[in-house]
């Protein structure tokens, strides 16, 4: 008696029953339907499934190998499929590269063309300018701005890269340092000055921005003269620096018989200070300073010292004078870094309480406000407390939301010092620039700066697509850069391409 199949779940459906009495069991088979390649004909062959012999039912060797070897197959064309699939992706990858690097090359392009930057005789140029500021961008994200240090990376490195990336273009062997020099760091400054202005404007991204002024000084660019039998002093370049989006705005050379008071106001007219507040120390805390500010449509929180005596006198008197409830008062919570607990109190009085002849001195203070910074300091090693207190005009009326926000405005200020002065000290030895040409040392300036926010915007890009755990250092990033790939990466998202 033939035995019921269905008994045996592991036997695949479709099959028959054929009994062998020599060997006593029941062979288990199919009929696979097949076609005749020569004649194309369809005919059916039996595959043997497997057997049962004394109710028990065994899958034949045969069965089972060619079942493999199809599962095998089908699995080699999934991996093949999906090789196929990560190549297409990695070839959409490297497109999207080319892509940008493209972009990039098209930008700064149009920023040339839009300043009419390249001011050389056509029928004398060897080099393209795109090559020579592509160059001394992608020179300085490693850190190197030098005109011999840019020629080598352009000659080197970016050749090569160039080379094996199809932007032939962009290719020379010949760029020497006098070329570089010559072609890009002895521009006027103006002129430059226009280009960087073009090519910072995607880093600008809040609305309301803190901008800090400060002179700082180049000290290697002091020398001895021989008319004055002294040192020359060292040239000092006035900053403006956007601590909201960390990249400085403009910055203008001080000249001889300059100063940060002459300077002030003039750079100040060639920026947009739309839902800003300017800061500023002691030094610029000048009237014109301040006309310029409230006429351009911002609001200004400045230092306030002994240079400006009845005024400085006038405010102390008043914090000491003013009830408690005429004074708007935050207090920020303690901080502990650096080995020093700090605690801050921030007070605001209305500044119509002052006289007539100092509201009328200062624009804007008549609806602003008056502040006193209370700071106390505690040294966990030495043990040394330190109490002092800073006074600030501003014109921000004194009401609690504004008490808080100045206290992030004058935090916002040391920005200039932490962020843009000591970093173009560490990182592109600034303070060690010998030279004596005022355009040289505004430009080579200009480009240390332009690397820096372009840095400080790269590795929050890099955080926030999250390809690093953490914010990365600028030294790690300026040595990820000296990889071009890496350096016009940077590039691009910082002129928002990617």
């Amino acid at each position: 008696m033939k035995p019921d199949l269905s008994a045996y779940p592991e036997i695949p459906p479709g099959c028959l029953v054929n009994e062998n009495k020599i060997f006593n069991l029941f062979q288990i088979y199919k009929n696979v339907k097949t076609v005749d390649p020569e004649t194309g004909k369809t005919k059916y062959i039996r595959e043997t499934v497997g057997s049962i012999k004394n109710g028990v039912f065994t899958f034949s060797k045969t069965y089972l190998l060619k079942k493999e070897n199809i599962e095998l197959a089908s699995k080699l064309h999934t991996e093949s499929k999906s090789e196929d699939e990560k190549s297409v992706s990695s070839s959409s990858s490297d497109n999207n590269e080319s892509n940008s690097e493209k972009q990039v090359c098209n930008k700064i392009d149009e920023a040339l063309k839009k300043t009419s930057f390249d001011q050389r005789d056509s029928s004398k140029i060897e080099i393209p300018m795109l090559t020579i500021v592509l160059g001394s961008i992608i020179s300085a994200l490693a850190g190197d701005t030098g005109c011999t240090e840019i020629s080598e990376a352009i000659n080197g490195r970016l050749k090569k890269y160039f080379n094996d990336n199809n932007m032939g273009d962009l290719t020379v062997d010949n760029c020497s340092h006098d070329t570089v020099r010559k072609a890009f760091l002895l521009v006027e400054a103006d002129t430059l000055s226009e280009l960087y202005t073009e090519l910072i404007k995607p880093l600008i991204k809040n609305d309301f921005r803190v901008i800090a002024a400060d002179g700082q000084a180049l000290r290697a660019t002091g020398k001895t003269t021989p008319d004055n039998n002294g040192k020359h002093g060292a040239y000092m370049l006035m900053n403006f620096y956007d601590a909201t989006n960390r990249v400085c705005l403009y910055h203008k050379l001080i000249q001889k018989k300059e100063n940060e008071i002459s300077v002030g106001p003039e750079a100040l007219n060639k920026l947009n200070l739309t839902n800003s507040v300017v800061t500023a120390d002691a030094m610029s805390c000048q009237i014109d300073f301040v006309n310029t500010v409230i006429g351009k449509g911002a609001h200004y929180c400045l230092s306030l010292k002994g240079n400006q005596n009845k005024s400085f006198d006038e405010v102390r008197y008043l914090f000491n004078t003013t009830s408690q409830n005429q004074i708007v008062s935050y207090e920020p919570e303690i901080t502990k870094e650096h080995g020093r607990i700090e605690q801050y109190k921030i007070s605001l009085i209305s500044g119509r309480r002052l006289s007539k002849i100092i509201k009328e001195k200062w624009l804007g203070l008549d609806d602003g406000s008056i502040v006193k910074v209370e700071r106390n300091s505690y040294q966990q090693t030495t043990k040394n407390n330190t109490c002092e207190e800073r006074f600030y005009i501003t014109s921000l009326p004194p009401i609690d939301e504004n008490s808080k926000r100045v206290n992030e405005i004058i935090r916002h200020h040391w920005g200039i010092e932490n962020n843009l002065h000591w970093c173009l000290d560490m990182r592109y030895n600034q303070d060690r620039i010998q030279a004596n040409n005022p355009n040289y040392i505004a430009n080579r300036s200009a480009l240390n700066k332009l690397a820096l926010a372009y840095l400080e915007n790269y590795r929050y890009w890099l955080w926030n697509k999250g390809r690093e755990k953490e914010k990365l250092s600028l030294n790690i990033l300026q040595k990820r850069c000296y990889d071009p790939k890496a350096a016009l990466e940077c590039v691009a998202c910082s002129l928002g391409l990617v």
